[in-house]
């Protein structure tokens, strides 16, 4: 009886030591995307890493607002038939929505995907690797905001008015 305690309480000892050590493989990861901005943080543990430019849904394809868990990652997926396969896709809805690379950057910033969220090919490959270092159950997809279907200010400055100065508070005092 005296036994079969003494390896009782070795059992919750090394339960009680098991508890007490960190995990370092794993991180929490969040991914947020503003379709106002056309822009995505990646925050890992609670710091952020990475501001990137986006394209989500044009008018008629919106990204969906919500918040999500990634479901599965692809290293390449052809989304129709005739196209070549789209790079570091990660799916975070049931419908087919996901976060992939693009090579078409230019467009980044402006609304212009089919409900899809578009990533320079680097910064993509970028979010894989870290989707895949620490894993899909440690990372949610946050989409808020509304598109904003004016053209993108970068390629079109024409419709806006001339920017004006900034004038440091300490002078107009």
């Amino acid at each position: 009886l005296h036994r079969g305690l003494a390896v009782v309480q070795l059992v919750v000892v090394a339960v009680l030591g098991l508890l007490s050590v960190p995990h370092s493989a794993h991180a929490d990861i969040m991914i947020v995307i503003d379709k106002g901005a056309q822009s995505m943080s990646v925050i890992v543990d609670g710091d952020r890493r990475w501001v990137w430019l986006v394209s989500t849904g044009r008018r008629g394809y919106a990204t969906p607002e919500g918040s999500y868990q990634v479901l599965r990652i692809e290293e390449a997926h052809s989304f129709r038939e005739d196209e070549a396969p789209t790079p570091h896709v990660i799916f975070f809805t049931t419908h087919g929505h996901a976060i992939h690379g693009t090579y078409q950057v230019r467009q980044l910033g402006t609304p212009v995907s089919h409900g899809l969220v578009r990533l320079s090919t680097k910064n993509a490959e970028t979010l894989f690797a870290l989707m895949r270092q620490h894993g899909l159950a440690n990372t949610q997809v946050v989409v808020t905001g509304t598109e904003d279907f004016r053209p993108n200010p970068k390629r079109d400055r024409s419709r806006e008015p001339a920017p004006q100065a900034k004038i440091p508070s300490h002078i107009i005092e």
